[in-house]
């Protein structure tokens, strides 16, 4: 099954290519909670954005790379 980038990777991806320092605020998936929210504006959940062309695991262990090599920063 071929995957797209969610908008917010796409985003991070275009500040890192443009900014000194990036800094998320309120991004992350609740990849162990099923039902849990991903975004504060709508009910979209985990368990439909596992049948939508994202690759949610895959995005997330990426940001834990970044993350762990300082090259962003998780303000929340």
């Amino acid at each position: 099954r071929r995957s797209h980038p969610t908008t917010g990777f796409l985003a991070i991806t275009l500040g890192l290519n443009y900014c000194d320092e990036v800094h998320l605020a309120g991004f992350g998936y609740p990849l162990n909670q099923k039902d849990g929210l991903i975004h504060y504006f709508d009910r979209l959940n985990m368990r439909q954005m596992s049948s939508t062309v994202h690759n949610i695991t895959h995005e997330d262990v990426f940001l834990k790379k970044l993350r762990n090599a300082g090259i962003i920063k998780y303000l929340t």
